[in-house]
């Protein structure tokens, strides 16, 4: 990963803290899923968090959820500092390969972390991704379940084309210090995103079955301006396949 993440979510830490996706729609799906699927089962149950920041939805299952043992894992410790329940276990790490877990885990949850893990072109990128994937795996129990929460830009035409131009647009400012109007583009910031058929196929070719996907899209101004065709945010609830990893 060429730019450094976790001096990135230090600096940044109060504009993730104070913007955090709360308890909402998405939340309660995940939460939907995590008590179907214990389906009764009181015995302890644990989950990894990852990237999991000030633990918003951690916080938020650990309450909903009595059985389960909550671990978060961010490359900010500005960010785990910021989280108040001594109940949940706190760790520095980050995707890809500097995850620091030693055991396997009922479910594993990420939201909105494999577009920050970025290389310095789109197949670097797509390698981190993959490897990402492949260590996500290795932490999940056999029989056990992956929530994968991302935000996805879909072009016209060209369905990676926008999401080329806001990568170079991030490199631009970060190494000309040439500000990009925009408050979504903070100083320092790296992403590479996904559209949805990516993930899908990258979720299956590293060992996970799709059981269910919840898709919102969403539509703006700006859309139109960068002629996206498809934007939103969606959720991935897998199990870990019996099938061998590509």
């Amino acid at each position: 990963m060429d730019y450094n993440s976790k001096n990135f979510f230090n600096c940044n830490s109060e504009c993730y803290i104070s913007t955090g996706y709360g308890y909402d729609f998405y939340d309660t799906c995940v939460l939907n899923f995590i008590k179907k699927h214990l389906d009764g089962n009181t015995s302890e149950k644990k989950l990894a968090d990852i990237g999991g920041g000030s633990a918003t939805f951690s916080i938020y299952a650990r309450s909903e959820i009595d059985v389960l043992k909550v671990i978060v894992v961010d490359p900010s410790e500005k960010m785990l500092n910021s989280i108040d329940d001594d109940k949940i276990e706190k760790r520095i790490g980050m995707l890809p390969n500097s995850i620091p877990l030693n055991e396997k885990y009922d479910y594993i949850h990420v939201a909105f972390v494999l577009h920050h893990v970025v290389g310095s072109n789109e197949k670097e990128s797509k390698i981190l991704l993959n490897d990402s994937l492949k260590t996500i795996n290795s932490l999940t129990k056999t029989n056990g379940y992956l929530i994968l929460r991302e935000r996805y830009l879909e072009s016209y035409f060209m369905p990676g084309l926008i999401r080329k131009i806001i990568f170079d647009l991030c490199l631009i400012q970060n190494l000309f210090n040439v500000k990009i109007p925009y408050k979504e583009f903070l100083y320092g910031l790296q992403v590479f995103f996904y559209t949805r058929s990516e993930l899908k196929t990258f979720l299956e070719q590293n060992g996970f079955e799709i059981l269910d996907v919840v898709d919102i899209k969403t539509n703006s101004k700006l859309n139109k301006i960068l002629l996206l065709k498809n934007t939103g945010s969606i959720i991935f609830m897998c199990k870990k396949s019996s099938r061998r990893q590509i």
